[in-house]
């Protein structure tokens, strides 16, 4: 019997707490084809894996009193040449934002705040910003 592998449309989750960015992004996305989900402050507990409509990851009742100030997207389900694309039109477009992630195995069981905390260590020493 084979395995069903769960294929999902292209999501870009985007956490961040600039409305008019989230507008740019959110019509972005939809030209590419791509799902658009904020996070908010109060889903920064929950994991990348539940936001991202995984099977099998079920909703934090823990709200976060958290409000995080770095803007990160993240990439769920997109092949690399339409990630290659979108990350050059996020430049045409002038929609700066540092850190960046794909979900992946390992970060699925992650909740959003451990995940933009380890993009901030991984920016701070990639850039000499400790």
């Amino acid at each position: 019997m084979k395995a069903r592998v769960q294929r999902l449309k292209p999501l870009l989750l985007f956490y961040s707490q600039n409305e008019e960015k989230l507008s740019r992004m959110s019509n972005l996305c939809e030209r590419f084809g791509f799902s658009f989900k904020k996070i908010t402050p109060e889903e920064t507990n929950q994991t990348v894996g539940f936001l991202a409509g995984f099977n099998g990851f079920l909703k934090n009742d823990e709200k976060s009193e958290i409000i995080l100030e770095n803007e990160c997207v993240i990439f769920s389900s997109i092949d690399r040449e339409a990630l290659d694309r979108f990350l050059s039109e996020m430049r045409n477009n002038d929609l700066r934002v540092t850190l960046k992630a794909m979900v992946t195995p390992h970060n699925q069981k992650w909740k959003i705040c451990d995940l933009i905390s380890e993009l901030i260590k991984e920016h701070n020493a990639m850039t000499g910003n400790r």
